[in-house]
């Protein structure tokens, strides 16, 4: 088994590198957990339900142009594309690209506590399905 250390991913929202303010990132794909025991059976028996996938991120504050606040602003309320890697290195099986579709659901302006950065955490869901790139 290998370890893996994360000290360099790669994430963009509508074709623009926020890495530099990312902190950490998270892409998570799950399904619907459907039920289909019937009478008489002794265990319960289950199907997946639809997939879906969640998208949440860190990142510092930014307002400079093309930093993250000029990137997301515009985008909130509206769909648009996102990729992510585990490492900047190239894409390969070993270090596959996630893709996709997500709704930009909310925002933080600013969070400018005393002596503290001025970080924002969101979770942003998922439109369709996600992509996955190994070459």
């Amino acid at each position: 088994m290998a370890a893996y250390h994360g000290y360099d991913g790669v994430l963009t929202i509508n074709s623009v590198d926020l890495s530099d303010w990312c902190t950490d990132f998270e892409i998570v794909e799950s399904y619907g957990d459907l039920d289909t025991t019937a009478a008489g059976d002794t265990h319960e028996t289950r199907i997946g339900g639809l997939g879906s996938f969640v998208l949440t991120a860190t990142f510092h504050q930014d307002q400079a142009a093309n930093a993250v606040y000029a990137t997301l602003q515009p985008l909130v309320g509206t769909v648009t594309t996102f990729t992510g890697k585990a490492s900047s290195a190239t894409t390969a099986a070993t270090n596959v690209q996630v893709g996709g579709s997500i709704f930009i659901s909310e925002f933080s302006y600013m969070h400018p506590a005393p002596g503290t950065l001025d970080t924002f955490s969101v979770s942003w869901a998922g439109s369709g399905s996600l992509t996955i790139t190994t070459s």
